[in-house]
Parts: structure tokens; C-alpha cells; sequence
């Protein structure tokens, strides 16, 4: 079950990899001359983009976690605060033009720990 789950995980920051690497070579378009700047910034945009959604969602793993620490007695509510942490922190990726996907891949691994 773990190689299945980490070939799973793989993919899906393969796509969100690509997601991003796409709108940064889509704004290289509207460049008329790609000069050494140019390339400089696409690359840390692409880190700061990439490195911008798994700081969101860790921060939303962290507090679920957090607040699931607190919900012994009411199980029942567990299932709530973690999906709707999870889609919280793919909007507030979305929400400031972050990767949604890398997001939630973090989110994912920091409510697994």
C-alpha cells in the first residue's frame, strides 16, 4: 500500500510541477526579447510559486493537526476540519496565483505526520 500512495503522491506533484511551469513559460510569451533578466525571474517565480503553495498548505496542516488534538470526544468532526482545511488551503494558494496542487500535496504530508 506505501508504493502505491508514494507513486500516487509522485504523480501528483509531477502535475502540479508542470502546472506551474506552464503559466511561467506562458507569461515568457508576451516577452518580446528573453534576455538573461528575463530567465532569472521566470526561474524564481517558478521556486517562489512552487515553494509559495507548499508553505500554505503546511501552514493549514499544522493548524488542522492542531486543532484535531482537541477532538477526542467529538470524532465525528474530525472528517470536516480536515477535508475543509485541505480545500481551504488549495483556494488560498489559488487565491494569491500559488500552485494549488503543490498545496494540498503539502497539506497531505504535514496532517500524515
Amino acid at each position: 500500500m506505501g508504493l502505491y500512495f508514494l507513486v500516487f503522491g509522485e504523480s501528483l506533484f509531477n502535475d502540479g510541477v508542470t502546472v506551474v511551469l506552464y503559466n511561467t513559460m506562458n507569461a515568457l510569451l508576451s516577452v518580446e526579447n528573453v534576455g538573461i533578466l528575463e530567465t532569472v525571474m521566470a526561474v524564481l517565480s517558478f521556486f517562489f510559486v512552487a515553494f509559495g503553495g507548499a508553505v500554505i498548505g503546511a501552514v493549514n496542516g499544522i493548524f488542522a493537526s492542531y486543532i484535531t488534538t482537541f477532538t477526542k470526544n467529538v470524532q465525528v468532526i474530525e472528517p470536516l476540519i480536515i477535508f475543509s482545511n485541505a480545500y481551504l488551503a488549495f483556494l488560498c494558494a489559488e487565491l494569491v496565483h500559488w500552485s494549488g496542487i503543490i498545496s494540498i500535496i503539502a497539506y497531505g504530508i504535514t496532517i500524515k505526520r
